[in-house]
C-alpha cells in the first residue's frame, strides 16, 4: 500500500486528502443533522404543543415569564435567552409574602418549525432555571379551539382540576415526565389547557406549568 501511495504525485495526493476530508466533514454534518431531527421528533412525540396538534393553524403567540424569589431574575441566564424575533422586558411582581420581585418577560410569534425548536429549548432551560432556584412559566396561544380531552390523551397527561365558565373551559393536568410542577391545592400539576369559543372569536392556550396571566 505504501509503495502504491509513493507512486502518486503530490498533486494527486492533495486532491485525495481534500476529497476524503470533505467526505468526513459531510458525514459528520449529516450525522448531527439526523441526530438533531430525531431529538426534535422525540420531544414532539412525547409532548405535543398547539400548532402541531391543531394541524390547521400556522402561527402561535408565545410568552415566557422568568423570576426568582431571591434575586433579580432579569440577569438569570440572561445570556442564554433567545434573541431573534423576541422582545424581552423587566416586570415587577409580588410573591406570596408580599415581597417585590423582579422578573423578565419574553414574547414572540412562532410557526411550526420554530415551535419544535422552542420546545427543545424550553424543556432544557426550565430544568436549569429550577436548579438555580428560579421559576419559568410559558404560555402558547392560537386563534382556534382544540379538543382538550383528545390533546391530553395524546400527551399522556392526567386531568387533575377543571373549570367551565360560560364560554371558557380550563383543565389542569399532570404528566409524570414533564417536570416543572407546582401544587394547586393538594393536586400536583404541570400543564394547563384553556379554550374559549364565542361568536366573536376562538382561542386556545397551552400553559406550562400553569397560566398566570389573564386569558
Amino acid at each position: 500500500m505504501s509503495t502504491f501511495w509513493n507512486t502518486i504525485n503530490w498533486k494527486e495526493k492533495n486532491i485525495s486528502i481534500l476529497f476524503y476530508t470533505g467526505l468526513l466533514i459531510f458525514l459528520f454534518l449529516l450525522l448531527n443533522l439526523v441526530k438533531y431531527k430525531c431529538c426534535l421528533a422525540i420531544v414532539s412525540a412525547a409532548n405535543p404543543w398547539l400548532l402541531e396538534y391543531s394541524g390547521s393553524t400556522e402561527t402561535a403567540d408565545v410568552k415566557v415569564i422568568i423570576w426568582s424569589d431571591n434575586q433579580d431574575s432579569s440577569n438569570l441566564f440572561k445570556e442564554e435567552l433567545p434573541s431573534d424575533n423576541w422582545h424581552w422586558e423587566k416586570v415587577f411582581r409580588s410573591n406570596v409574602e408580599g415581597k417585590k420581585i423582579t422578573g423578565i418577560v419574553g414574547r414572540t410569534k412562532v410557526g411550526r418549525t420554530e415551535e419544535l425548536e422552542l420546545k427543545k429549548w424550553y424543556y432544557e432551560f426550565a430544568a436549569r432555571i429550577k436548579e438555580a432556584g428560579g421559576k419559568v412559566y410559558l404560555d402558547e396561544r392560537i386563534n382556534d379551539n382544540i379538543d382538550i380531552v383528545d390533546f391530553l390523551c395524546k400527551a399522556g397527561a392526567e386531568p387533575q382540576q377543571w373549570m367551565l365558565d360560560n364560554t371558557t373551559l380550563s383543565v389542569a393536568a399532570w404528566k409524570s415526565d414533564l417536570g416543572n410542577n407546582i401544587y394547586a391545592g393538594k393536586d400536583k400539576i404541570n400543564m394547563q389547557l384553556l379554550t374559549h369559543v364565542s361568536s366573536e372569536y376562538r382561542q386556545s392556550v397551552l400553559a406550562l406549568p400553569v397560566l398566570i396571566d389573564e386569558f
